[in-house]
């Protein structure tokens, strides 16, 4: 029997949502970008808290590009890095996502938008993703579109999404997408045309 090892469900979570994949996002991703297989019912699985083959830990720590150590808990520190943290209801939040090939790009844009006070910041090498509180919605989502139109020229590549989502509490200080958001984003995301500023409200979006 191949060995089994616990990943850390949590911190698989932060990395599928970091690349803004859905669960079933992150399954095609592997098999077609890095030619690795993995099933939904195993990614579904590993979050859930269950033990995975040493096998399938390293494709996902290859996909992800960190170390299989990164991604397991050690028998000595199970306790402490799993706590039971109590329930928390979603938070309906305005959700930015913007994607550049420039890092000092996204460098501006992340220090434009803390005007408005993110309580949730996730960052990869082309990505950045906000979420703020979601007081006075449409004048914040029309503050957005603006600062991120002063910032951002023509000639620049880059798209941006500016849409509501929900937020759970996933520690103390920390908020993450839900599944449903996630899932949201990723599909909207997939037809923005390069260079521009996408405000997406329920059954209507702008493109600008």
């Amino acid at each position: 029997m191949a060995h089994t090892v616990l990943i850390d469900s949590n911190k698989l979570r932060r990395l599928r949502e970091q690349h803004v994949l859905s669960q079933e996002g992150l399954e095609q991703a592997c098999r077609e970008i890095k030619g690795c297989s993995v099933s939904i019912a195993t990614i579904k699985r590993a979050e859930r808290g269950r033990t995975l083959s040493q096998r399938t830990v390293a494709r996902l720590a290859h996909f992800f590009s960190v170390s299989i150590d990164e991604l397991i808990v050690h028998e000595s520190a199970r306790p402490a890095e799993r706590p039971v943290l109590p329930e928390c209801d979603p938070q309906k939040s305005i959700v930015l996502w913007f994607q550049a090939a420039a890092k000092p790009l996204l460098s501006q844009v992340a220090e434009k938008a803390s005007q408005f006070e993110p309580y949730m910041y996730q960052r990869t090498e082309k990505t950045l993703i906000l979420a703020f509180p979601c007081s006075c919605p449409e004048a914040k989502l029309f503050k957005l579109q603006q600062t991120l139109k002063q910032v951002c020229q023509p000639s620049q590549k880059h798209r941006a999404l500016i849409t509501t989502g929900m937020l759970v509490q996933s520690h103390p200080f920390q908020w993450r997408m839900t599944s449903q958001c996630v899932e949201q984003i990723t599909r909207l995301t997939r037809d923005i045309p390069d260079g521009t500023i996408t405000v997406y409200r329920p059954h209507k979006a702008s493109f600008c």
